[in-house]
Order: structure tokens, then sequence, then C-alpha cells
């Protein structure tokens, strides 16, 4: 459960708000409390969600010196335990509990198992457990099954056992199945699912940010940054609303106020390193390489402390700044650490071909790319980065010659290339063969199109559109 989710969880119970308050009032005035460890560990999962981190920790010793086998702190120690990948202390806790009948004693061996990655054997042990539960129960397990294989990013075994429930109408069960089909790259039906809850709970910033990213994978940015807006009308400070625009804004290729909103994502968490990362992407796209550089190298940092996954795509754009920063042989020193870290070499190639181009240093350049070429696996794809590396460094006449290699070993029925070659009649006003080939490629890879000449013509034009807008501005 996200923190977003947990507040509004608490925040939305009103029993939970008096138990809250009798805890206060006791503690603050030096009487004894009157609850009991399972509702104090509620507590102290209350003031982790704040960032009460000592005040939780009280709650929750004071829970276990109160009942030391009570499941509901001691699954907080695992939950603690399982997000330090401490395996053996998640084990050592799961061994305290006294409460064996209580279906959270199940759920806890089976994340413990998640955290290991067998999942096989989780989901052997889940089927044979739920022959023990009464079936005037067993909705609620497979529900609650299908969560916990949804939070650990198994989203086919959770969808397996969600469609083994009965379907219902709650908030519950719908955003189970929302974020599970999210996960499984459903993003249209996903963002049916949060738009019914959203007719339910039209003020949870939860929903709304989990819309936006449904939106937002489903390339449909402009839905995805209203979404993000409508979470932070709510609260203007939520840490994923701000990722969420920010992360509309970027795909929009709006990097000026994207990075104003990754900024404002670091001011209310300075430790984001995904907001690190982007906020360097934007830079690099702006042409602000040195503030680019200090701020992937902050990212860097931090990544290799907790965030080590996102340490190629760091390293990808620190060369990218490096290298427009006109510091080739740093950029070329980001290829070593990915070549280290297990990155595909022909890709690496490819890539410090181009610093080496981008830097003036063509025979060089040229060894490595030969290099590319003689260690693919994909021969065309590999001559199409390369003539993509020369046309951005405007080297269309040895474009021009990598083209016509490239045409005589592609298939007939090939998608790709024909807006590269368009370029290159373009720049030597060939306009019968320019149109000819912007055609085909308006046709055949609008993508690709837009690469090519998105940055010569006006930005509301559609890329299959391009060849309609300069033929009549031609004629």
């Amino acid at each position: 459960m996200s923190t977003d989710e947990r507040e509004d969880l608490y925040s939305n119970n009103d029993e939970f708000i008096e138990r809250l308050k009798e805890y206060e009032d006791a503690v603050n005035s030096g009487q004894p409390v009157f609850l009991d460890a399972n509702e104090l560990a509620e507590i102290a999962d209350y003031y982790f969600t704040h960032e009460r981190e000592e005040d939780a920790e009280n709650a929750l010793q004071l829970a276990l010196s109160l009942s030391p086998g009570a499941i509901g702190p001691l699954t907080y120690r695992i939950h603690e335990a399982l997000e330090k990948e401490d395996i053996e202390a998640a084990k050592n806790y799961y061994s305290q509990i006294v409460e064996t009948d209580s279906p959270d004693y199940v759920y806890d061996w089976a994340e413990i198992l998640l955290a290991q990655n067998k999942h096989e054997e989780a989901e052997e042990y889940l089927r044979e457990e739920i022959k023990k539960i009464p079936l005037s129960e067993r909705q609620d397990y497979i529900i609650d099954i299908a969560h916990i294989y949804e939070q650990w990013g198994y989203y086919d075994l959770a969808m397996k056992w969600i469609l083994g429930a009965q379907k219902e109408d709650t908030l519950d069960f719908k955003e189970i199945m929302a974020h599970t089909l999210f996960g499984l790259g459903k993003y249209k039906d996903s963002e049916k699912i949060f738009n019914e809850l959203l007719d339910k709970d039209p003020y949870s910033t939860h929903y709304w940010v989990a819309l936006s990213n449904s939106q937002l994978l489903n390339e449909d940015y402009s839905s995805a940054i209203e979404s993000s807006e409508f979470a932070l009308a709510i609260n203007p400070k939520d840490p994923e609303a701000l990722l969420a625009k920010a992360n509309g804004l970027f795909n929009l290729g709006n990097y000026e106020e994207a990075l104003k909103f990754y900024h404002r994502l670091l001011d209310a968490m300075p430790d984001n390193c995904i907001g690190m990362l982007y906020a360097g992407i934007c830079l690099v796209n702006m042409n602000r390489a040195q503030e680019a550089i200090d701020m992937l190298l902050k990212a860097q940092s931090m990544a290799n402390d907790s965030y080590e996954s996102l340490l190629p795509d760091i390293y990808h754009e620190l060369a990218f700044a490096y290298c427009g920063n006109h510091q080739p042989d740093n950029a070329l020193k980001c290829m070593d650490d990915l070549e280290k870290l297990g990155e595909d070499k022909n890709q690496l190639l490819l890539i410090k071909g181009h610093i080496l181009l981008s830097s003036q240093r063509m025979q060089e350049a040229e060894i490595v790319f030969r290099q590319a070429l003689e260690s693919s696996t994909d021969t065309p794809g590999t001559l199409l980065r390369i003539v993509a590396s020369f046309m951005e460094n405007r080297l269309l006449k040895a474009a021009y010659e990598l083209l016509k290699k490239y045409f005589q070993i592609v298939p007939e029925d090939t998608k790709e290339g024909y807006a590269y070659l368009a370029m290159c009649y373009y720049e030597q006003k060939n306009i019968e063969a320019f149109l000819e080939n912007l055609k085909k490629a308006c046709e055949l890879n609008p993508t690709e199109c837009k690469t090519v000449f998105c940055h010569l013509l006006p930005a509301e034009i559609a890329p299959e559109d391009y060849y309609t807008y300069i033929k009549d501005k031609l004629v």
C-alpha cells in the first residue's frame, strides 16, 4: 500500500482517529495506554506515513512490550526487514508470532517467499492454505492474496486470483483490479476503472495520480497532465502528483515547465533520485550541460546507495551531458562504467562512436563504428544508428553513402530509413526524390519522420501530415 493510500485509509477512519487521540492524550499526560498491540501497530504505521519515525518506533516498542508475540507489530517489523532486504530478520520476527491462526500469518509468510523471488513456492503454499479457509471467508482471502501479488509486482498471478473472486462493486476490489491491469500494460482498461473510482471518491489524490499514470503510459499526455492537476488542486505538495505532472510535461517535450515541477518534487523530497535523473535529462535537452552534469552526479551518488537500478540511465544521460559540455573523455568514461554494469556492448560502441564524432575525432569514430558493425547481430539496425549519428553531426554526405548500403541489404517492405534518405535528398536539393521518400516515411514510419523533421516544422503538424504540408509549401 502506498503512502497516499495509507493516509487516505487513516484520515477517513473515524474509529482510528478516535484511537489516535486516546493514545496521544495518554502519552502526553503520562497516563497508561489502554490499546491492544495491533491497534498500536496501526498507530505506528500512521506515524510512519507522516514521517514521524521516532513516534512510530515508540508506539511499536510499546506494542511489543505489551504483547511480544502479537501479529500486528511483528508484521510491521517483518515489512521493515523486507524493505531492507533482510530476509533472516523477517524470518526471525515471523517465528515470534503466536497468532498463527490469523490470515496475516499466512500473508506474512507468502511475502517472505515473494521477497526471495520464490513465487512458485508462494503460490503452492497459498493454494494449500485456501483449502483451510471456510467458504464464507474465502472471498476476503482471495482479494487479499491478489492485493499482495499486485503489490509485489506479480500481476499475472494477481489477475489469476482476482478473477477467481466474486466481482464486487467496492473501492478495494476495483482498485486492485485497476492496479493489476496497469501492471499488465492494459492502460486503457485501468484508466476506465480509475475513472469509476473517482466517481465514488473524487477527492482522492491517489486515484487522480493513478489515472494520470495510466494516461501517461497510454501516451495521452494532455489528459495525464490534466489529471495530475486535479491531484495538485487537492494537495499542491503531493510528491506523486508533482512527479505525474512533470512526467506529462516531459513527454510533451516541454522541458522548461517539466523542470519546474521536478524542482518542486525535489523541494518536497530532496533525496528523490528519479526527480534528480529527470531534472538532469531536462537540462540536457535545454542545452544547460553543466547544470545537467551537477544534477546527474547527485543522482549518481544517491543511486549508488539506494537506487542501483537507475544507474544505467544516469550514466547514459551523464555521457550526453559531458558530450554537450565538450568533455568527451568524461563521456567515454561513462561508457566504461556502463560496460561494467553489463550493458549491451554493441549499443555502447554506437554511443562511443557518436561521442567521438561529436568531438570531431573522425578516425577514432570510424574505428568504433566498424567494431559495432562487426559485432552486430542486426546489421541494418546498426547501419541506421550510425546514419542517425552522422546526420546529427551534419555529415550528410557520409550518411547518404551509408544509406545506399543500407537499402541494398534490407527487404523491399522495410519501413525504416526513408525519413533519413529524404533529408539527404533535401540537402542535395533533389526535390523530386525528397518528396518521394518523405511520402513513404510519412506513410510507413511517422515516428522516424518526426525524429528527423520535427525541428523544421510547426509543432502542431502531425508527422503523418508532413508530406502534405511540405508539398503544399513547395508547390
